[in-house]
C-alpha cells in the first residue's frame, strides 16, 4: 500500500520512481485525476530540473495510488528532491 502523500511539482528539482513490477502510477488532487504514469518493471522513470523532457508529472497532487494488473506482488520506491522554500 503507498502511503498517502501530496506534491507542489513546480518545487521538484529531481526525482526516481521504481517499481518491481509494471504498473501505472496515478495522481489525484481533491480525487480528481491529474497525471498517469506507465511504468516497467525494474525500469526507473528519472527526471531532473536540467532534463531535455518535460517532468511527466505536470500537476500538483494531494494524494497518489498504484494499480497493478497482473495481481503480482511488488514494490515501488519514490525520491524526490524538493525546495521546500517558501
Amino acid at each position: 500500500m503507498l502511503p498517502s502523500f501530496g506534491l507542489d511539482v513546480s518545487s521538484i528539482k529531481a526525482i526516481v520512481i521504481l517499481s518491481s513490477v509494471d504498473v501505472v502510477f496515478k495522481t489525484y488532487l481533491v480525487a480528481v485525476l491529474e497525471d498517469s504514469i506507465s511504468l516497467i518493471g525494474g525500469v526507473p522513470y528519472v527526471w531532473h530540473e536540467t532534463s531535455v523532457r518535460a517532468n511527466l508529472l505536470a500537476q500538483d497532487f494531494d494524494n497518489a495510488k498504484v494499480t497493478e494488473a497482473s495481481g503480482n506482488d511488488g514494490t515501488i520506491e519514490i525520491e524526490v528532491i524538493y525546495d521546500a522554500t517558501p
